[in-house]
């Protein structure tokens, strides 16, 4: 089994692609390969609206270049970044890591935790829960307000920032709105994020895709 994980942005340095394919070959597990493929242009990062319509053009056009030789794509971006389009124009599953992981938390737990990239995509994650019946089961929103530059250069600075909004949020389990804080989570420890229960997106996007071709 082949996935293809489609980063829609192009800022991600030698040394994180790498750290990134690690991760995603730890997670898929025995039997899945998972390739990590870039777009060739669009914006460094996803942080606002805008660049996620930005990034929509170029993740369509990778997915459809490299859909021969996948069985599915996960989209690498928590804001399921041109998930509507590419479930229209490609073949194989498109998994969003939002909307998998998302339906994952409502069925697990009676109520969960957002902690969103920043301010300005809480309005997504409401529209989001909103459209998937799940709105109700949201218990707060909260915002890491911090770029993705420094979620991957200074991960203890983030770590300590997670821990605090944690803490805020009593013992709800956790979605991390952004994909740099999954696979920083991946590779850290729950005590180092006091404890909490933690839906990962990246294993709920990933598991989603060998689901849906197994």
């Amino acid at each position: 089994m082949k996935i293809g994980y489609l980063v829609p942005g192009v800022g991600l340095s030698q040394a994180e692609r790498a750290r990134r394919q690690r991760l995603l070959s730890g997670v898929a597990g025995q039997g899945v390969s998972v390739r990590l493929i870039e777009v060739e242009e669009g914006p460094a990062a996803i942080e606002t609206a805008e660049d996620e319509r930005a990034a929509v053009e170029p993740t369509v056009k990778l997915a459809k270049a490299n859909e021969p030789q996948f069985d599915a794509f996960v989209v690498g971006c928590f804001g399921d970044v041109g998930i509507g389009r590419l479930r229209r124009e490609v073949r194989v599953p498109v998994i969003g890591p939002a909307r998998a992981t998302y339906s994952i938390a409502a069925a697990a737990f009676p109520t969960f935790a957002i902690l969103s990239l920043n301010s300005g995509f809480i309005e997504e994650e409401k529209e989001i829960t909103t459209k998937l019946g799940i709105f109700s089961q949201v218990g707060t929103i909260r915002a890491l307000d911090l770029p993705v530059d420094t979620i991957i250069e200074h991960p203890e600075t983030v770590l300590s920032r997670i821990k605090d909004l944690v803490s805020e949020m009593g013992d709800l389990a956790v979605v991390p709105g952004c994909m740099s804080m999954a696979f920083l989570l991946e590779e850290r420890s729950l005590a180092e994020v006091g404890g909490a229960r933690i839906v990962n997106p990246l294993r709920c996007a990933l598991r989603v895709a060998v689901a849906m071709v197994a």
